[in-house]
């Protein structure tokens, strides 16, 4: 009876170590998967922070391209190219 209790009970243990043992397992593959989602955010982040800088510079770029055809067109009556970059014009 005694050795019974005792195979018994080492057998709850093992399948209690058992139970842990995959539970930790899905749990460091659930941090790894958490990290690569982590690092793939952090990269996008980058890339987005790239592009609106790039953005940015256009349309700088842009303005600059449109003021210098404005000017050229008017003149350098400050009044006129305003007033025609506030309609769209160029």
């Amino acid at each position: 009876m005694a050795s019974q209790n005792k195979a018994s009970l080492s057998e709850d243990i093992n399948l209690e170590l058992q139970a842990k043992l995959m539970e930790q397992q899905q749990l460091e593959r659930e941090a790894i998967e958490l990290q690569e989602f982590i690092n793939n955010l952090q990269h996008r982040a980058t890339e987005l922070r790239m592009l609106s800088s790039s953005a940015r510079r256009s349309r700088v770029c842009e303005t600059v391209e449109r003021q210098c055809l404005l000017r050229r067109r008017y003149g350098r009556t400050c009044r006129n190219w305003k007033r025609s970059e506030k309609r769209g014009k160029f």
